[in-house]
């Protein structure tokens, strides 16, 4: 609440007739439902700074931006991912993490992420942030030596987009699932 973030039903894709019975599709699995971040007017005010910040180069004005507004995903993630260059790994997966939490809380209602319903299209810009979020988490865990965490935020990842896989997160779900056996 107050952090600007929400979301709403995209859509719902349409049944497409002759190949599966509709009764099969409902005992095998949930139907999928499209998904898409909102923001409000405050957090686009908090977006053209963080942009104006990214113009700059300046990572104070970066630290600066994500200390006014803490919810700001998209700073979070820059700042973590500066962090992970200088060597603050650990703050960088915290800032992450954050991220992550920030996007958490402004789920809709309907979507369920653990039952491999939800689908959320990477073309969507406001999306990305869960995408980028989600990637340097599975990464960061695999570091940690945290290979069944990281591969089953893998297979979360990729059930979001599974048609596009557009952060290839197919080829690093091999690597997990033999160092988790």
């Amino acid at each position: 609440p107050g952090s600007g973030l929400s979301m709403e039903v995209d859509h719902e894709p349409p049944a497409v007739p002759g190949i599966r019975p509709a009764a099969a599709v409902a005992a095998a699995a949930p139907p999928a439902r499209y998904f898409r971040f909102c923001h409000s007017a405050s957090y686009r005010t908090s977006q053209r700074e963080l942009e104006e910040a990214i113009e700059l180069g300046d990572p104070q004005l970066l630290q600066e931006v994500v200390r006014r507004y803490p919810c700001q995903v998209d700073g979070l993630l820059l700042l973590g991912e500066y962090c992970g260059k200088v060597g603050q790994r650990e703050v960088g997966a915290e800032l992450t993490e954050r991220a992550l939490h920030c996007l958490e809380h402004a789920l809709h209602p309907l979507c369920q992420l653990l039952d491999g319903s939800a689908r959320l299209r990477w073309a969507v810009a406001a999306n990305r942030p869960l995408f980028l979020g989600l990637f340097r988490h599975m990464i960061g865990c695999g570091r940690r030596g945290l290979h069944r965490t990281a591969l089953e935020v893998g297979r979360l990842l990729l059930s979001l987009d599974p048609d596009a896989d557009p952060l290839r997160v197919l080829l690093h779900l091999d690597h997990y699932a033999l160092q988790a056996a």
